[in-house]
């Protein structure tokens, strides 16, 4: 997992895919309209931008992924984002390779809470569980957020078609 500024994202990304994302990026904001997960570059990248109501860390669903990278990152608002390693969270609903996501119970004491604010970005590996949506300070908020999902190849390989 990474969490950082967006000032920042050249200290860890080179490389066209990852110039091709911030580019992407730098053209959204809190008036973007909302989409379903839509490609970007065939199914290599692709995003979703969504809005929602934070919510309870007992109400938040925990998943990870084995194909793609997630960067997540708030347009509007401000949200907790559950983060536990894989090791510690136990499988309740089997992977998924058609959706990319496996489905985790966790014990919430042992969550790390990262606050999503706009400005920031929070990238989280395949095998990173993880739960978005989480209120802060007991307080609903409204979210408006993006996910860019990157193949983890095309990722390493810094390369895109």
């Amino acid at each position: 997992m990474i969490v950082d500024r967006f000032e920042n994202w050249g200290q860890y990304f080179h490389g066209k895919v990852c110039q091709f994302v911030l580019s992407y990026i730098n053209e959204l904001n809190e008036n973007s309209p909302e989409t379903e997960m839509e490609p970007l570059c065939g199914e290599d990248i692709k995003a979703r931008v969504m809005s929602y109501s934070t919510k309870d860390i007992s109400e938040a669903i925990f998943e990870a992924h084995k194909r793609y990278i997630d960067i997540q990152f708030t347009l509007s608002g401000e949200e907790g984002i559950g983060w536990i390693p894989e090791v510690m969270a136990q499988l309740h609903k089997d992977y998924d390779p058609e959706n990319d996501v496996g489905f985790y119970r966790v014990d919430t004491s042992k969550i790390n809470i990262i606050k999503n604010v706009p400005g920031q970005f929070m990238v989280l590996f395949p095998g990173e569980v993880h739960g978005a949506g989480i209120w802060l300070n007991n307080t609903i908020k409204s979210v408006k957020k993006a996910v860019v999902k990157i193949d983890r190849q095309v990722f390493e390989n810094s390369e895109i078609e």
